[in-house]
């Protein structure tokens, strides 16, 4: 019985294969894509502990599938941003190779007619034995250009479910050390129409549970790339708990927001987020 369920699971994965290879050539990925990674690479040779790591980055992908684009990166809560560059390759059943020099290459697979692609790296060249996967989402079907109206001002007002993944950096007790503390966090914003947000949201921080309250620090600009800089006044049951600050890039006119994290006042951060848009209304602030 196990074997013939393995069995119809395979055909079931085939056939969605092969429906999709139809209409996938190199035109297919072509556009401008917003991509979240995360990855594990291996700490210093003198420990076994593992370094976490995330990105979000922009990228264009031009007709001959050159890459072209900027990104965020925090390796180890190390904050840094970069130019970033490879190439594409299209191949069969929707599948698609991705080089980006230095003999990283990564597996992909092109889903809904190249609106969204996931990717793993399968070779990772300096990176040593790093474990890498990615999510691409496209903003525009042209390189490096946005669709009209996908950055309007007003492209965030509504109601957000808000979630976060992934670690902060937080100081060994006794030592200069820093150590990954695994977070998540689920919540409920709103974006209003005069730039201003706030949101409400419960942290697990390494198991610990914690309230948050989230208030923009002056208003939400979106620039005419699709991107903005999200800083929020944090506090927990009343009580100051610092500042974090997000670089975002805004997907299908506002009904996705994806950010990481470049300053937390929990630590040094290593967290993606997303933002859904659950109603085009804002709710009021209590």
């Amino acid at each position: 019985m196990i074997r013939i369920l393995i069995s119809l699971f395979l055909l079931a994965c085939a056939g969605r294969v092969m429906a999709q290879a139809v209409g996938c050539t190199q035109a297919t990925v072509t556009g401008t894509y917003a991509v979240a990674s995360q990855f594990m690479r291996p700490g210093p040779e003198s420990t076994s502990l593992w370094v976490p790591g995330a990105s979000l980055a922009i990228v264009s992908i031009a007709g001959d599938g050159a890459i072209s684009g900027k990104s965020y990166s925090s390796m180890g809560g190390e904050i840094s941003e970069s130019e970033t560059s490879g190439a594409i390759k299209v191949g069969g059943s929707c599948t698609a190779t991705v080089d980006w020099g230095q003999r990283v290459i990564a597996a992909s697979v092109i889903f809904d007619e190249g609106k969204e692609l996931r990717s793993i790296l399968e070779s990772t060249g300096p990176l040593g034995s790093a474990v890498v996967s990615a999510t691409w989402k496209r903003i525009s079907s042209a390189p490096a250009t946005v669709e009209p109206n996908q950055c309007a001002p007003n492209a965030i007002i509504g109601t957000y479910d808000y979630r976060s993944s992934g670690f902060v950096m937080t100081a060994v007790p006794g030592t200069s050390q820093t150590q990954p503390i695994p977070v998540a966090i689920l919540g409920l914003g709103t974006a209003n129409e005069d730039g201003t947000a706030f949101a409400t949201a419960t942290a697990s921080i390494g198991g610990r549970m914690m309230p948050l309250s989230f208030n923009s620090a002056g208003n939400i600009a979106i620039k005419p790339d699709c991107t903005a800089t999200m800083t929020w006044n944090l506090s927990s049951q009343g009580n100051p708990v610092g500042q974090s600050q997000h670089f975002a890039v805004v997907l299908d006119g506002g009904s996705e927001i994806w950010g990481i994290q470049i300053q937390n006042a929990l630590g040094q951060p290593i967290l993606l987020d997303k933002w859904a848009r659950i109603s085009a209304l804002p709710i009021q602030a209590n």
